[in-house]
């Protein structure tokens, strides 16, 4: 299954800067606001998100969804970016799934999603489902 949406969640969100970020903004553009079920973790200083089969208040990631003008371009960067390509040994820090996300508009869809691919365990939960360059601190 194929899909021309990406759904982020930390550091590609608006307010952050890098390169890749720079990268999504050229190669693709933004649609609104989307939701992910899941939780969300701190790993050092950035997110993880993990899936979640429950729907509740508690598995809920907030994120921004954008639609992919030139996909191979794009997810070669992103890849690198979240340690997921074929230079990074198995497994992968993340790995990028179809997923599916919720709009603003309740409308459900599937997004390419970089999911956090390791243990959770000891890591901090981000129980409001927002990262926010405060949780970073």
């Amino acid at each position: 299954m194929k899909s021309e949406f990406l759904f982020v969640y930390g550091f590609l969100k608006k307010g952050f800067r890098s390169n890749a970020k720079k990268e999504l903004t050229k190669n693709s553009f933004f649609v609104g606001n989307a939701t992910l079920n899941g939780k969300l973790f701190l790993v050092k200083d950035y997110p993880g998100a993990v899936e979640s089969k429950v729907k509740n208040r508690k598995n809920i990631i907030y994120g921004e969804l954008y639609k992919i003008k030139n996909q191979r371009h794009l997810f070669t960067i992103l890849n690198e970016f979240e340690e997921c390509s074929r230079r990074f040994p198995e497994p992968t820090l993340f790995k990028k799934k179809l997923c599916k996300v919720t709009t603003e508009e309740g409308k459900e869809i599937k997004a390419w999603v970089y999911i956090y691919n390791r243990e959770t365990r000891g890591l901090q939960q981000i129980e409001s489902g927002v990262f926010t360059k405060k949780t970073t601190n």
